[in-house]
């Protein structure tokens, strides 16, 4: 009977030996898959933060975007100010081109008139030749002339006048 005793115990001890062996592995196999989970924890979070970082990156992109859009609408307004500067000043050259035009024309006139008035000087002056010195000195207020103050810049109409008024 104790042989039966020891036989049925070894009966049953093989039986236990195997369900601790068989616990064993499942806890074994418990304790890696929950490493697992971590590690996929983990992993979920890093990607969490990539996408996070993504996001803040795309968004700086985006208002960097809007910014060189900006931009390039100030400088489009800027350009199309000069332009219009550059017209305005455009029609403010024909304007001078103009009045120079106007100006050489009138100074053109003024020379003829000049020619004709000295012609008429020169052609009084033989005329009055014959008038005494005295005369010929003093101006139509009968005082003398003060030719101290008939100074004229070289080369401006009142002093070629003078001259021409003053040739024998």
């Amino acid at each position: 009977m104790r042989q039966r005793e020891r036989s049925a115990r070894n009966g049953r001890r093989a039986p236990i030996a195997a369900i601790q062996q068989a616990a064993g592995g499942t806890s074994g196999a418990i304790g890696e898959i929950g490493h697992t989970i971590a590690q996929l924890n983990f992993i979920a979070a890093e990607v969490a933060t990539a996408a996070e970082q993504q996001g803040q990156a795309s968004h700086e992109i985006a208002c960097g975007i809007a910014g060189a859009a900006a931009d390039a609408r100030t400088v489009s307004l800027s350009i199309a100010e000069v332009r219009a500067a550059a017209a305005s000043n455009e029609e403010r050259s024909d304007e001078v081109r103009s009045g120079a035009k106007r100006v050489g024309n009138g100074s053109a006139a003024l020379q003829v008139a000049a020619g004709t008035f000295l012609e008429r000087v020169h052609a009084a002056r033989g005329v009055r030749s014959v008038a005494s010195p005295r005369m010929r000195d003093h101006g139509t207020s009968g005082g003398p002339i003060d030719r101290g103050n008939r100074r004229a810049q070289a080369g401006s109409p009142v002093s070629m006048i003078r001259a021409q008024s003053e040739a024998p």
